[in-house]
């Protein structure tokens, strides 16, 4: 995959990282929306697997989205009566979804916890995305109220041995009980497409086995 040029986030004026918002883990930063502004990154047009480690806030709208497409708020739907995606494109729906370790319908009502949890989407086809905490559409700017953990974006449908593995890893690091072992022959993330040993970098420990490339955004 490619890494479509991922930065690091830097804090606007209406989007702060904040530490000590989870108390096992008061290093850890997490990226806080209070409702009244939103970050554009840029473009993706080939999203087949989207991992978010992500929370809503208690006065969370329920027409807004935590990710979407500044182009058309159709695209990823939105998160009506509290679930973590509702409408919104056929290939989102057609694919896998899961949150913490296991299979769950995100249209579900109430499947958006007030609490960190790790989402796993496969789509069946691209998607594209480059707007976090807006969804726009015929009342005006729906803005997300909630925090932001880790965001894992792939341009190709992630195999089940690695969705075990990421889920594993970002249920490690953010103190968040998964349904498995995270048992899977994938390794450890950040996955590189190498067959030499690669350096770390900052999304976490590198295998040196073969694998397929990640991305973070």
């Amino acid at each position: 995959g490619s890494d479509h040029d991922a930065k690091p986030f830097e804090e606007g004026e209406k989007a702060k990282v904040r530490f000590g918002l989870k108390a096992d883990r008061p290093n850890l930063g997490l990226v806080q929306f209070d409702g009244n502004g939103s970050m554009v990154f840029p473009k993706i047009d080939k999203v087949r697997t989207l991992v978010c480690v992500v929370e809503r806030g208690e006065k969370c709208p329920t027409h807004t989205t935590f990710i979407g497409n500044s182009t058309s708020g159709k695209t990823w739907g939105y998160h009506g009566n509290h679930r973590i995606r509702q409408y919104g494109l056929k290939s989102i729906y057609d694919g896998i979804q899961r949150r913490d370790g296991e299979s769950i319908k995100f249209n579900q009502g109430g499947s958006f916890l007030k609490q960190l949890q790790i989402t796993v989407l496969v789509t069946k086809a691209q998607v594209t995305a480059d707007w976090l905490g807006l969804r726009k559409d015929g009342a005006g700017n729906r803005y997300f109220i909630g925090n932001y953990a880790e965001i894992m974006i792939y341009d190709r449908p992630l195999a089940e041995a690695e969705i075990l593995s990421i889920e594993k890893y970002l249920g490690d690091k953010w103190g968040i009980a998964i349904k498995h072992d995270g048992t899977g022959s994938a390794g450890r993330l950040p996955w590189v497409e190498t067959n030499e040993p690669v350096a770390l970098n900052k999304a976490g420990p590198v295998s040196d086995k073969k694998q397929a490339s990640s991305k973070v955004v």
